[in-house]
């Protein structure tokens, strides 16, 4: 019987604590919402096209298309290039955050929003995110360093109407 009362107990914390996971209303952020710096993304995988080295403006341009996401992926567009990214600037795990855009259908910036964080801090944390990428163009040699300003401006363009996307 105690081993019955204990499984009943465990099985009602997992219960409990699922519940909440899956609730966006019991959800929290320990960011502080600030643009991030610092952090090189990941801009890899979920189906884009950037393999992480730039070797040719051809790379630069599948960087480009990275930051727009993949289309099939709804509103997603596959995260796991800036995942690391979204979850320290929001301040929520990836689960938590499939729970705002599938529950409450909100893009990055209706999630940002929820959160009392402003959108654009989290365009220029993305963008930030992927300017080391464009440095390391320029001092292959892939492209001189007056064009990074036009590649950085590429960038962010596609991450802003990515955290805007109403898809």
């Amino acid at each position: 019987m105690k081993t019955f009362n204990r499984l009943f107990l465990y099985l009602l914390i997992a219960a409990a604590v699922l519940a909440c996971a899956s609730d966006s209303r019991a959800l929290t952020s320990a960011s502080p919402g600030e643009v991030i710096t610092d952090m090189k993304a990941r801009a890899t995988g979920g189906g884009g096209p950037f393999d992480g080295d730039v070797d040719s403006v051809a790379d630069l341009e599948d960087l480009v298309a990275s930051a727009w996401g993949v289309d099939w992926l709804g509103s997603h567009r596959g995260h796991r290039p800036i995942q690391r990214v979204l979850e320290v600037f929001l301040g929520i795990s990836h689960d938590q955050m499939h729970v705002y855009m599938e529950q409450q259908n909100l893009n990055l910036a209706g999630v940002c929003q929820e959160l009392g964080y402003d959108a654009e801090k989290l365009v220029q944390s993305l963008t930030n995110s992927y300017a080391p990428y464009i440095d390391e163009a320029v001092s292959k040699g892939v492209i001189p360093a007056g064009d990074a300003a036009d590649w950085i401006a590429k960038v962010e363009e596609q991450f802003r109407r990515r955290v805007y996307w109403q898809g």
